[in-house]
Parts: structure tokens; sequence; C-alpha cells
């Protein structure tokens, strides 16, 4: 098992975190509310709450970010050498497109187990009023009424979410990488990194609307919650929004995509340069 991956993710994915927060913070509250648009979000955040609103929910990512992305690309990057190794190709050769697809798969489905408590706590404090809890507090509070299991509310639809598009998302960047660069530079990963955050995003961008909601929604007793599950989620947006709202936050999902998956990338890849020698 390659340790490095492990490592490199961890900081890639802390750096990620710490950069598009606040864009984060503006797409969670498009997603779930009845805000008129990315800047007039932005503006009533910072009128109400200061520029320490933009960080409400950072957080759960953070303290959970080892964890995750010891998940995400610790099983991806030993995924595609076990598979290079079944395929017969050394661990260094560039694996066919659909076999690193498979790896990232793998590697999104692991860290669902720490993404979804940690993106539900983070949904909940996002969409909070009046006084803010810690993450901590969120987290005690849940077990506390609803039970340890509560904290997995939004585990299948995170799966659905996570699986094809991990494995977009890390098929796009090896395409760039090794399709496109023939002498690496930093300025590579910043692109490929940027680029396949954006494509995975945009391509289950739906999914992950549906998700925020039934986290955002977890936060209320029962009988006051809107939607039954998945598929009520889903008709009762076509039915009372239309196509666009599946589409509610996706601006300020864009404009953190690039950004956040670059420096995840960039710093990923300086981390296994500097481990690996």
């Amino acid at each position: 098992m390659n340790t490095s991956e492990f490592v490199a993710g961890t900081l890639g994915g802390g750096a990620g975190i710490a950069v598009g927060q606040p864009l984060d913070t503006i797409r969670v509250r498009l997603q779930t509310s009845k805000s008129v648009g990315f800047f007039a979000t932005l503006s009533r955040t910072l009128s109400n709450e200061g520029v320490l609103g933009l960080y409400r929910g950072l957080v759960p990512p953070l303290a959970g970010i080892a964890g995750v992305n010891c998940l995400l690309f610790g099983v991806y990057g030993n995924a595609k050498s076990s598979l290079a190794a079944l395929a017969g190709r050394p661990n260094d050769a560039t694996l066919p497109l659909p076999l690193v697809y498979l790896a990232g798969a793998y590697g999104g489905a692991a860290a669902c187990v720490l993404t979804t408590p940690i993106e539900l706590i983070k949904c909940r404090q996002q969409v909070a009023t009046g006084r803010s809890l810690s993450a901590l507090e969120h987290a005690n509070r849940i077990v506390a009424s609803e039970g340890v299991l509560a904290l997995y509310t939004g585990l299948p639809i995170t799966l659905i979410r996570d699986v094809p598009s991990y494995g977009l998302y890390y098929a796009c960047y090896e395409c760039h990488w090794y399709r496109f660069v023939t002498s690496p530079a930093a300025i590579d990963s910043l692109v490929g990194g940027g680029v396949a955050g954006t494509v995975a995003w945009v391509s289950i961008y739906p999914l992950d609307v549906i998700k925020s909601r039934l986290q955002a929604q977890s936060a209320r007793p029962q009988a006051q919650r809107q939607y039954a599950g998945i598929a009520d989620c889903t008709s009762k947006i076509l039915q009372h929004e239309g196509w666009r709202g599946f589409t509610r936050g996706l601006s300020a999902t864009v404009f953190r995509a690039f950004p956040v998956n670059a420096v995840t990338f960039f710093v990923y890849e300086l981390t296994k340069l500097a481990t690996e020698g």
C-alpha cells in the first residue's frame, strides 16, 4: 500500500477546503432557500453575519478532511495500482480511462463513510439562523435526539452522487495529465485539477441539490419535513420549480470548483513529489 497517496490527499484536500468554503456556503444557501441569486445571497450574508458568516460550516470538513481525503485519494491511488497489476501493466503506466474511472468510483464510495456525516453537519450549520452552534454541538444534538444512524441521513443520495462523479473527476484529470501534458509543470496540475473538478460538479449537480435539501430539512421535526425521500424531492422540485430548481447555486459551484480543485491537485502532486522523492 502506498501511504504517500493518503498523505498527499489529506494536504491537498485541506488546501482546497480552505479556498472554497465561502462559495460553498453560498451554494448551499441558494440550494435550500428562496434566495434570488448569487450576489443577493452574498450581500445578505455579509450584511447580516459579516465575513465570518461565509465560513459557517468550515470546521466539519476541515476536521474530517484527513479521513475523507485519505480514503478518497488513498483508495483511488491504490486501486489504480491494483488495476494496473491486474491488467499486466507497470504501476506507473497510464491506465485506460475506463479503469481510471473505476478506481475513482472506488475512492468516491469509500469516502462516503465520512463525507455523509460531515456534509450533514455542514449543511445544518450553513442554513441555521440565530446562535451559531459548533460542529460538535450539532453532532451531539443529532445523536441525542435522533440516534447515531441519523448522522448518515443522505447516504444513499451521496453514494449516487459521488461514485460516478469521482470516477469522472479522476478520469478527466488523468486524461489531461497524460494525454495533453508533455513536460509536466505546476500549471498543468492546476489546470487539470480545475477542469476535472468543474466537469465533475456540473455533471452531478442536480443530485447535489437533492442531497442538500434532504440533509438541510433533517433538522426539522418529521411532520414538518417537505420531502419524504429522493424520489419525492425530485418530483416536488420539478413540479414547483421546474428544471431550474436543479440548478440553484450552480453559478457559485462553478466559481468555486475550478480554484478549489486546482489547488487540491497542485498540493497533492507537490506532496507526492516530496514524499516519493
